[in-house]
């Protein structure tokens, strides 16, 4: 196989979810430049027409979901096997930050929407898309965590527990769909500039530049450096990689 070859992935189909904005979109879009069907994922219908769009040749579809419903969730993946037959790659990666509190200020209410999302719809996803690759023999899923599953999160302690818990499933379904020839792994962005963070995008230049200040490699992560980490471990360059959690942070966890 050449060096070509290791990226391609024409005839294969990816589903990603939250794929309308932010890290999903630019995962979107390095997969349609692969050659890959994709089926678009979003709570927000519009938002995941959009991206669909831009995929050329008709090679995407739009779907509408909530990731923490397990009928919703059930519904894309069949929705997805139905427009293409098969998946080949999966980029769960819907999620959200909720609303910010610390751990005496949370309400059960903040515990159930941001683990709702986080976690249950990675679980979700992967329990029901691993089980179509597994009838497959073969797939790759990818999970956005967060470096704060990583460590503490005072200010987001829910927020920290739910990408914590996302790693630990990540590293159980590797070895549990191993042996399918399932690969399945994590990336853990730090702070990166997408429609999460307004202040990272430049709205907010005193904290553009805090954050800045403590990255070694000296910039705050855009949501393409995600998609392509995403990409690379959904290609065969990665094909013995499984069960790995990998920071994309700039060295802000070394």
């Amino acid at each position: 196989m050449n060096s070509s070859d290791l990226y391609d992935l024409s005839g294969r189909v990816a589903l990603v979810t939250g794929g309308g904005s932010g890290m999903g979109f630019a995962a979107v879009m390095r997969l349609a430049d692969a050659g890959a069907k994709i089926a678009v994922v979003d709570v927000d219908l519009d938002a995941a027409k959009a991206a669909a769009e831009l995929v050329p040749d008709g090679r995407a579809i739009a779907i509408q979901a909530d990731v923490s419903s397990e009928a919703e969730t059930t519904a894309y993946v069949a929705s997805a096997v139905e427009a293409f037959g098969r998946i080949d790659c999966f980029f769960s990666n819907a999620g959200i930050l909720g609303r910010p509190a610390r751990l005496l200020e949370s309400t059960v209410d903040d515990w159930h929407r941001i683990m709702g999302v986080n976690l249950l719809g990675a679980y979700l996803g992967v329990r029901e898309v691993g089980r179509q690759m597994v009838s497959q023999e073969g797939g790759s899923i990818v999970v956005t965590t967060s470096t704060v599953g990583l460590r503490s999160s005072p200010g987001s302690p829910i927020y920290g527990a739910a990408k914590a818990g996302a790693i630990s499933l990540v590293r159980s379904a590797a070895k549990d769909l191993g042996p399918s020839g399932v690969r399945v792994n994590a990336i853990c962005p730090a702070a990166t500039a997408t429609n999460f963070s307004p202040a990272l995008r430049g709205e907010d230049p005193k904290r553009l530049e805090m954050m800045r200040s403590r990255v070694p490699l000296g910039r705050v992560a855009e949501a393409d450096d995600m998609a392509r980490v995403a990409l690379w471990l959904f290609t065969d360059s990665a094909a013995y990689v499984s069960g790995v959690v990998m920071p994309v942070d700039g060295a802000q966890e070394a």
